[in-house]
């Protein structure tokens, strides 16, 4: 049983008696330690379940709330085995019979001083660059937001907190409630971030994961890096059976590594800087399908980070000869392309030219008129569209640089698309903008037109 105590003392031993129900063996000890950790465990659970009961009720508030402008709703009835999305959520024109997209390209969040040095000017930018989207959405009221890749500087990032900025990134979406889709850069890959990282963090742990129509579609690339390549239909209501619009997005992967980084050494490696050739294969087959179930192949508007080939020509051989019938800003000359950094190293010779056939080709159509216009950021600097003889009746157009990260003092904007359903339902006319950070707009350019594709360049304003 143990000896008695010959007096009793606190544990610090200052002479203060113990309570009476401590005045027992040094054999009762150990359970009473039981005891209270028995305890300490009954109130923890009862705390749990009180948090996890909150939690619950404040999701189904929350669930209640308005729904996001255009928000899909369920519908079974259409007949559309094509809508990609297995709920049956669907992108819709308004009442008005306007659709309205706008692109928030090279936000460039998280980025850092010298040798990934901590430094406050980097938190600064990103708190610009919020500002930026908060007031594009205020001015334009969008159906739809596409986040035009490299949201975040990669090659700055820890393993550790790679994915927190996304949060902050799509702040803005969360609290206007809008719909977004995202597509990735070359700054979205690196040692410490990937795309695939990025991808499942919005659609599984991000506040505004209920708001995402980001898809990944392993049936388009054969490299697990590239595979976010998709489509989404727009619908001119909720029960028409064939989208009135297209928009594509696809991923042209990672440029090249920044070595030296967190003391990794150079690997000697670029990954492939373009849009992964079985992308085509997946382009080609999937519009054969939407022509047999549809009948026809609606407009399309095609969304990839960095631009594709032809892109140069027209920048060189057009814009840059004729800046008057081409406004916007045109400092990055020569344009940069896919496989511009990766082409030489794998051995390739114009690596995405499978997927600029299978583009205008097969959604531009036998006279590309199905080809509303190809849009890219990467380039800063540039922002115009434009067209060349030598690439054929296909639209080029870059968006505008968001963010107050990455290189370059221009001032910050958005491009945006607005498109107009006819009296019969059909896309009658699509104009697309630019929307600056002092809420000016400018250069008007008119894509579609009466129902027919074209580029009418201005120096006007959005029309009201």
């Amino acid at each position: 049983m143990g000896r008695k105590r010959a007096a009793v003392f606190d544990e610090e031993g200052t002479g203060v008696p113990r309570p009476r129900w401590a005045e027992e063996t040094y054999l009762s000890r150990p359970r009473r330690v039981l005891l209270a950790t028995r305890a300490l465990a009954l109130v923890t659970l009862a705390a749990v379940a009180m948090v996890a009961t909150l939690l619950l009720l404040s999701t189904l508030l929350a669930s209640a709330a308005a729904a996001p402008r255009s928000f899909p709703k369920q519908n079974n009835d259409c007949g559309d085995a094509l809508n990609p999305y297995p709920d049956g959520r669907r992108l819709t024109f308004n009442k008005d019979g306007t659709f309205k997209v706008v692109l928030f390209t090279d936000l460039h969040y998280g980025e850092r001083d010298g040798g990934n040095v901590w430094a406050e000017w980097g938190v600064e930018q990103d708190t610009n660059s919020t500002r930026v989207m908060n007031y594009a959405l205020d001015d334009e009221s969008p159906n739809l937001i596409v986040y035009g890749g490299d949201q975040i500087t990669g090659e700055n990032q820890l393993w550790e907190n790679s994915t927190v900025f996304l949060d902050e990134i799509f702040a803005p979406a969360l609290a206007h409630n809008t719909p977004f889709t995202t597509i990735y850069g070359n700054h979205d890959e690196s040692y410490n971030i990937s795309h695939v990282q990025s991808f499942w963090y919005e659609k599984t742990r991000a506040k505004a994961k209920k708001l995402s129509w980001t898809q990944m579609n392993d049936a388009s690339s054969d490299d697990p890096k590239g595979v976010f390549n998709y489509y989404i239909p727009v619908y001119a209501h909720d029960n028409a059976r064939v989208p009135a619009l297209l928009l594509w997005f696809f991923d042209s992967r990672s440029g090249t590594f920044n070595s030296g980084y967190f003391n990794v050494t150079d690997e000697k490696w670029m990954s492939q800087d373009w849009v992964d050739p079985k992308a085509a294969t997946w382009i080609n087959g999937t519009a054969a399908q939407m022509k047999e179930q549809w009948g026809s192949l609606p407009k399309s508007l095609v969304y990839v980070h960095i631009p594709p080939s032809p892109a140069q020509a027209i920048g060189n051989d057009t814009v840059a000869k004729d800046p008057e019938d081409h406004p916007g800003i045109n400092y990055d000359e020569p344009v940069d392309i896919q496989g511009q950094n990766g082409a030489a190293f794998w051995g390739r010779n114009t690596p995405d030219k499978a997927f600029w056939n299978a583009v205008t080709g097969t959604l531009g159509g036998s006279d590309g008129s199905g080809l509303i216009a190809v849009t890219s950021g990467h380039d800063h600097g540039n922002d115009w569209c434009g067209r060349d003889d030598s690439v054929g009746p296909f639209t080029f157009c870059f968006g505008r640089h968001t963010g107050y990260g990455g290189y370059g003092n221009w001032a910050r904007g958005s491009r945006v698309w607005q498109a107009r359903l006819d009296t019969a339902g059909a896309l009658g006319d699509l104009k697309s903008w630019i929307r600056m950070e002092d809420h000016s707009t400018a250069n008007t350019t008119t894509l579609v037109q009466n129902g027919q594709t074209t580029l009418i360049n201005s120096h006007d304003p959005a029309p009201k």
